[in-house]
């Protein structure tokens, strides 16, 4: 698995070991499996995804950005840049990745500041015949409520 950042595909191995470096109390949870999620439960493919933003590592230079599929838990970007809230930029990754797809999904959620990635959504889902058509395609929420919404 490559991810990219700063427009140059790095290892995950070299992630890794640069998390180690950077947050090692977190990753110390994580192999203890001391971090708890919540119940992750999907009506279906298509149906939701989630958008969020990063900014642990804004002191080194840059932000995360991701979405990920809540029924397949398929990552559909994770892009590192300098900024994760010029909303142009978001909106970018968004539109890049429904053409890549094919499609939007049925419903996005997202914290505050995804405004145009909501418009766009709304837009796009505007003819839909289900109950998350038009504006109800897109739910604000806080980040650590995605997993259980």
């Amino acid at each position: 698995m490559f991810i990219s950042l700063l427009s140059q595909h790095v290892c995950r191995f070299t992630v890794q070991h640069l998390l180690r470096q950077l947050d090692p109390e977190g990753v110390a949870d994580r192999a203890r499996k001391r971090f708890r999620r919540g119940v992750y439960f999907s009506k279906g493919p298509n149906h939701v995804c989630h958008l969020d933003g990063n900014d642990k590592l804004k002191p080194f230079g840059f932000c995360i950005s991701g979405c990920i599929h809540r029924y397949s838990r398929k990552l559909l970007w994770l892009k590192a840049g300098i900024t994760n809230k010029d909303p142009k930029v978001i909106l970018t990754y968004y539109v890049n990745c429904i053409q890549e797809c094919g499609g939007c999904p049925m419903k996005m959620r997202a914290d505050a500041g995804t405004e145009n990635v909501a418009s766009v959504q709304a837009f796009l889902r505007r003819g839909g015949s289900d109950a998350f058509a038009g504006n109800k395609s897109f739910q604000y929420g806080r980040s650590t409520a995605n997993q259980v919404s």
